[in-house]
């Protein structure tokens, strides 16, 4: 009812300029629209206008809370971005310093370890530049021995051997003078005593022949062969007398 006021009849009458809503029209009845129903207004109208300052005012206030949690959810991710921001710093930069620090250690380790092995080192070149000398000076020392041994031992040693030499065949005659004198009665007594003196001829032949085979320096001597010669003359007047005999 309030809203049909006088611009709903003007609007319906006839077809004048008015009617079909000209350039007057509109402005005339849309102004006419909410003026008329004010004194017609009552109760209700007032209720309206409370339940809509209310809404107004319960959607403010609950922007007003929105904007307030989300200021505060902001400002605790904030804080949180903000304090994980420190402590992966922090962690970072402890991390930071136990990595040079462990570097540090590490390197520090590998340059003690380099110097001792550097040392080590000089040490085992300085003993092999003196075992190298040793074992020169060694050799030499050998070499130098050997050389004067072999020195010594050439000519000079020869020469007491040779004239050492002559002796031993007069020791091996009268030997084989003696030995004569004890096998010549050996045949003689075996023989039944026939030709005494052809015994101690072959007993003297057969004493020089055996020094002569025993003593390596016997063939040097040209004396041995003389006793052979005499030896078959016995045999043979051994033979005769036995013939005879």
């Amino acid at each position: 009812m309030g809203q049909q006021g006088p611009g709903g009849p003007m609007g319906q009458q006839g077809p004048g300029p008015m009617g079909q809503g000209g350039p007057m029209g509109g402005p005339m009845g849309g102004h006419g629209g909410p003026q008329l129903p004010q004194p017609g207004q009552g109760p209700g109208g007032d209720s309206a206008a409370r339940v809509l300052s209310l809404a107004q005012q319960t959607a403010d206030q609950a922007i007003a809370e929105a904007r307030s949690e989300a200021n505060k959810i902001v400002g605790e991710a904030r804080s949180r971005a903000e304090g994980l921001e420190r402590d992966a710093r922090a962690k970072a930069d402890a991390l930071e310093r136990d990595a040079q620090e462990k570097h540090r250690v590490a390197m520090g380790s590998l340059e003690s370890a380099r110097a001792t092995l550097e040392r080590k080192v000089e040490d085992l070149r300085g003993f092999e530049r003196e075992y190298r000398t040793r074992l020169k000076s060694y050799l030499e020392s050998q070499l130098r021995q050997l050389e004067t041994q072999s020195d010594d031992s050439l000519a000079p040693p020869r020469t007491p051997a040779a004239a050492s030499l002559p002796p031993a065949p007069q020791m091996s005659g009268s030997m084989a003078g003696a030995g004569a004198g004890g096998m010549g009665g050996h045949p003689n007594q075996s023989m039944g005593g026939n030709q005494q003196q052809g015994g101690p001829s072959y007993g003297g032949g057969q004493q020089q022949m055996s020094p002569a085979m025993t003593q390596p320096m016997a063939p040097v001597r040209p004396q041995a062969p003389a006793p052979m010669q005499q030896a078959p003359a016995p045999m043979r007047g051994f033979l005769i007398d036995e013939d005879d005999n």
